[in-house]
């Protein structure tokens, strides 16, 4: 077995094997949750267990796999957490989100509450900056008269970081984006820390918690108006988000809110909440009892190449439109022609018995082959187009044909179902934008970014929305993304949302728009 390294404890080597370390990681992913799948990690946690087998006086691994066993279980896994964990914080981290929290839960609780708490989770809240910046957001927008109905709770594994956050003692750091008055108003200074003042310090209740041990209810049991989760699932397996997530939602009282950390989404995690955006933030609102559409990924054959536009004038639908003339042109040319679809009374079985899936894929090769006119008549024969694939496909093959009341009808079906489908939002990007309404095509554009961060076409979108709007800066930071996704891009996509041009036809076009945006800069 290969052995990833050795310490020494009283003369002893304290020899690792990668088996033992798989071992390891195992536990904590079983325990903590968190993932040590990449490689740099590993080498850290083989670090943090030869450390642990020294402290512990463990002269093999076996031997300090025994305390997992035995009543030190519980003393040895907090021992790790703290080791393990990352307690990166600030006061007023990402802004915007805490602009939203503002407008969407806490003016309207106060608006009208009824006389009902409002209670607030800080899920991960490290060493307390996030859960005290909601305690200052309360004295800022809420009366004296409305303190005592707020309840703020902060968890966390580490028990290094909930003592320190019980302490309220921050370095200049940690206030970096805290507004002067504010620090003023709620900080006093003490040599170079400043200290929470003692009533932001009761206005919270810190406890321990493993999200990994679904045992312990959050919060003792209690349903919150808006939990912040931001920057920990990154840390944990999938399975293991999943779960979280779940228990998460089943503290989280009706339509309430979820904020996650600007890294994470809920796309293949949980269909349980609508995507919100507002004061340029993400966030998720909980959905109504019964609303939990599922969408499936779509499979597509290699992708043929379209001609290359000589300008790119107008929107991205006319750059479409205008070269599926030309296609079509061609083929009318050189006298090229496809068999037609058989109509639905030659078929030997009606159009109710084929499975979806056959359709799909059916579908799918005639947009392959430009072939939008039958693509169109395969998906309308289907009895009903409900399933999230089919409404996708549908939305698209509209697009080329320039049917786009019934592509904008599509998504917004899809939409409407799921928010978080990233496709439907660049398909919606797209109309918006040959609508006129430019900026809300920028924003369903950041929003499948959002949702899918690999998604190369919003991030193509995107950029020559920038660039008609004249901020060539923008445009090339977008378009250059663009091409380094395009080269990793599904051959299934490029073909579903390249419009008909192909892998290195998108690349070139990214090329010259890039171009275009550097001359501008120097200009």
């Amino acid at each position: 077995m290969a052995q990833t390294g050795s310490a020494r404890h009283k003369g002893v080597d304290l020899n690792v094997t990668s088996t033992e370390l798989r071992q390891f990681s195992s536990i904590i992913a079983d325990r903590l949750g968190l993932s040590f799948e990449e490689s740099s990690h590993c080498l850290d946690l083989g670090e943090i267990l030869r450390g642990r087998m020294a402290a512990t006086g463990a002269r093999s691994f076996a031997e300090y796999l025994w305390r997992f066993q035995t009543q030190a279980a519980d003393q040895e896994l907090s021992l790790l957490a703290e080791q393990l964990t990352v307690g990166e914080s600030w006061f007023f981290r990402h802004s915007a989100q805490f602009e939203a929290f503002v407008e969407t839960v806490l003016l309207p609780w106060a608006a009208d509450s009824g006389g009902r708490p409002l209670n607030l989770l800080s899920a991960g809240c490290a060493s307390g900056e996030e859960a005290y910046t909601l305690a200052i957001l309360v004295r800022e927008h809420l009366p004296p008269a409305r303190w005592k109905q707020v309840h703020i709770w902060g968890l966390d594994v580490n028990g290094a970081f909930l003592r320190k956050a019980r302490r309220g003692c921050y370095s200049p750091w940690s206030l970096r984006d805290l507004p002067l008055h504010l620090r003023e108003r709620y900080f006093r200074q003490d040599n170079r820390k400043f200290v929470l003042l003692d009533e932001l310090r009761a206005a919270v209740e810190f406890e321990p918690h493993n999200f990994a041990d679904g045992s312990a209810p959050l919060g003792g049991g209690m349903l919150f108006d808006s939990i912040f989760f931001r920057n920990v699932s990154i840390y944990f397996t999938f399975s293991t988000t999943r779960t979280v997530i779940a228990r998460l939602t089943d503290a989280l009282l009706p339509e309430g809110f979820l904020f996650l950390g600007h890294a994470e989404t809920l796309r293949g995690i949980s269909d349980d909440y609508q995507l919100r955006t507002g004061n340029g933030a993400f966030y998720y609102q909980k959905r109504r009892a019964g609303e939990t559409p599922v969408a499936s990924p779509l499979a597509a054959p290699p992708i043929t190449p379209r001609p290359l536009p000589a300008k790119m004038d107008g929107s991205w639908v006319d750059t479409i439109t205008r070269a599926t003339e030309r296609v079509r042109s061609l083929a009318t040319d050189s006298g090229a022609s496809h068999p037609a679809i058989a109509a639905p009374e030659e078929k030997m079985e009606t159009p109710a018995a084929q499975p979806t899936s056959s359709v799909v894929a059916r579908a799918l090769e005639l947009l392959r082959e430009e072939r939008f006119s039958d693509a169109e008549q395969v998906l309308s024969e289907l009895p009903t187009r409900v399933d999230p694939d089919v409404l996708l496909l549908w939305a698209v093959v509209c697009l080329n044909r320039g049917k786009l009341a019934e592509a904008r009808t599509a998504c917004e079906q899809l939409l409407n179902a799921s928010d978080l489908d990233a496709g439907a939002h660049y398909v919606m990007a797209l109309l918006c934008e040959n609508s006129g309404a430019l900026s809300a095509a920028a924003e369903h554009d950041r929003i499948a970014i959002y949702l899918d961060s690999g998604f190369a076409m919003p991030q193509f979108h995107l950029g020559r929305l920038h660039r008609r709007a004249g901020d060539a800066v923008s445009a090339r930071r977008q378009l250059s993304n663009a091409r380094t996704l395009l080269a990793l891009e599904s051959a299934s996509r490029v073909l579903l949302f390249g419009g008909g041009f192909d892998r290195h036809a998108l690349i070139e076009l990214c090329d010259r728009e890039i171009l275009a945006c550097e001359k501008g800069i120097r200009t």
